[in-house]
């Protein structure tokens, strides 16, 4: 683990840094995740956070889960990627 444990981050940098963490080329991911091989360079050169259903697919080939944590009990729910015949963004 990188110590982010307990580390609050905008969306964007969250984003960025799971990309740039992965070990992983932006292709690789692109491929993996069944788009353009620029998809994912683009979405780091955009100034916007991709959709949700997209971060997750992102974050789940980056080897990261994406989640929601309730602040009051500590309870959390990983938001799953959408599978292969889901809509594409």
């Amino acid at each position: 683990m990188f110590g982010w444990i307990g580390v609050s981050m905008r969306a964007r940098n969250v984003f960025l840094t799971i990309v740039e963490s992965s070990g992983k080329k932006k292709v690789e991911i692109s491929r993996e995740i069944g788009r353009n091989d620029g998809f994912v360079k683009n979405r780091t050169n955009s100034p916007t956070t991709p959709a949700t259903e997209t971060f997750a697919l992102i974050a789940d080939a980056c080897g990261y889960d994406l989640l929601v944590r309730n602040r009051s009990d500590g309870s959390e729910i990983i938001i799953d990627p959408p599978k292969a015949d889901d809509d594409k963004e």
